[in-house]
C-alpha cells in the first residue's frame, strides 16, 4: 500500500445578497475529450477504492446562520473552543477571554468515494451597515521570524462599476458536444432565462459548438421580439449531437466574429471536459488584453464533474465571473 499526499485545489464563492460563502473541493475527475497530453501516455490506474473522510471546522459558528450541502450528507456540531495559553502569564491572568465558537463539519457516514464534488454551503446572519476588510496577524510563538496572516474581503468589495449594460453585444457559447446529453435540460432552460434577461440595446448572439460550431445569426442582431422568438425557437431544437468538445476552435471563431467597436460580454456554458485548457486560458487572457478590457469573459459550468480549472479560470483570466450548477433531474 502507497500512502501520498495530494494537495487539493479548494474554491470559494459568495453570494452577497443573502451572505453565503460556498466551498468546494473538486474530487471528481470527469473524462476528457481528444488526445491526452504526451505526459499522460504509459500511465496506469489502480482498482484500489478508496474513501475519502473530510473534517471541516467554520469559525465563529455563532454569526453563521446554517451549513448545507446539496452534495453529501453531512453532520454539524457547534462548539465551544478553547483557546491555549500562550505563556505563564496569561494562564495566570484570570481576565475572562471570549473562546471561539465553531462548528464542525463531517460527512454523515465518515468517509465516501470520490463520486462527485464536495460543497458546502455557509449561510450567515444578515449584519447591518457595511462590513470592512479584515486582517489578522499571528506570531509563532517559539520560532523566529514566523507569522501568519490571515485575510477577510467582504464579496461586495469585488464589485466594480460595469458601465453602460445597455452597450455592446452579449455572445452566448454552448456546448453541444455528446457529453452534454444528460445536461441539455438545464443548458436550454439557462439560455432562455439568459436571453429573457438581457438588456435592451444589446445586440446579442447565440453559438453552438461540438467538433465543430455554428450560430444562430452570422453577426449579432438587436434585441426584438422578433430576435427573441427566433433566439428561443432555436434553443428548443438544441441536441448534443455536435460530437467532441472543441471549444478551443469555437471560441477563436467567435473573438474573430464579434464586434470589435463595442464592449462584448462572452458567456460559456459548459461541462468543461476538455484537454486543451492552458491554450484556452491563453486564448482568453490575450484576448481581454488585447481588447483593454473591452472583452469579458464568463462561464456556467453544468453538472456534477465540471472541471473547475477550465470555468473558473476562464472567468479569472477574462475578467468575468463563473457559476457551477448541477444538472437538473
Amino acid at each position: 500500500m502507497t500512502n501520498t499526499d495530494t494537495p487539493i485545489p479548494r474554491q470559494h464563492r459568495f453570494a452577497d445578497e443573502r451572505k453565503i460563502t460556498t466551498f468546494t473541493i473538486p474530487t471528481y475527475i470527469a473524462g476528457r475529450y481528444g488526445p491526452a497530453p504526451d505526459e499522460f501516455h504509459g500511465a496506469t490506474s489502480t482498482d484500489v477504492h478508496k474513501g475519502l473522510s473530510i473534517q471541516v471546522e467554520v469559525l465563529e459558528s455563532d454569526r453563521i446562520k446554517q451549513v448545507t450541502s446539496g452534495t453529501h450528507d453531512i453532520s454539524v456540531d457547534r462548539l465551544s473552543g478553547s483557546q491555549a495559553a500562550e505563556n505563564f502569564e496569561d494562564l495566570a491572568d484570570e481576565t475572562p477571554r471570549k473562546t471561539p465558537s465553531i462548528a464542525l463539519v463531517k460527512l454523515k457516514d465518515g468517509s465516501t468515494f470520490l463520486d462527485s464534488d464536495f460543497v458546502l454551503d455557509i449561510e450567515n446572519f444578515l449584519q447591518d451597515g457595511l462590513e470592512q476588510p479584515k486582517a489578522w496577524l499571528e506570531v509563532h510563538p517559539t520560532l523566529e521570524n514566523h507569522q501568519a496572516l490571515m485575510v477577510t474581503i467582504p464579496p461586495n468589495f469585488f464589485m466594480r462599476d460595469t458601465g453602460n449594460e445597455s452597450e455592446g453585444e452579449i455572445i452566448f457559447l454552448a456546448d453541444r458536444s455528446g457529453s452534454m446529453v444528460d445536461k441539455m435540460d438545464t443548458l436550454k432552460s439557462t439560455l432562455r432565462f439568459f436571453v429573457k434577461g438581457i438588456s435592451l440595446g444589446r445586440k446579442f448572439n447565440i453559438w453552438s459548438f461540438g467538433s465543430d460550431y455554428q450560430y444562430i445569426w452570422p453577426q449579432s442582431v438587436g434585441y426584438t421580439e422578433e430576435n427573441v422568438h427566433q433566439a428561443l425557437k432555436d434553443i428548443d431544437d438544441f441536441d448534443s449531437n455536435m460530437g467532441g468538445t472543441e471549444l478551443l476552435a469555437a471560441l477563436e471563431a467567435v473573438i474573430r466574429f464579434r464586434d470589435t467597436s463595442n464592449p462584448c460580454d462572452i458567456i460559456i456554458l459548459t461541462d468543461g471536459e476538455v484537454w486543451r485548457l492552458d491554450e484556452t486560458l491563453n486564448l482568453v487572457q490575450r484576448t481581454r488584453t488585447y481588447s483593454q478590457g473591452l472583452v469579458r469573459f464568463f462561464s456556467l459550468g453544468i453538472g456534477r464533474a465540471v472541471s473547475h480549472a477550465l470555468v473558473e479560470g476562464i472567468a479569472k483570466s477574462g475578467g468575468g465571473y463563473s457559476e457551477v450548477i448541477s444538472s437538473a433531474s
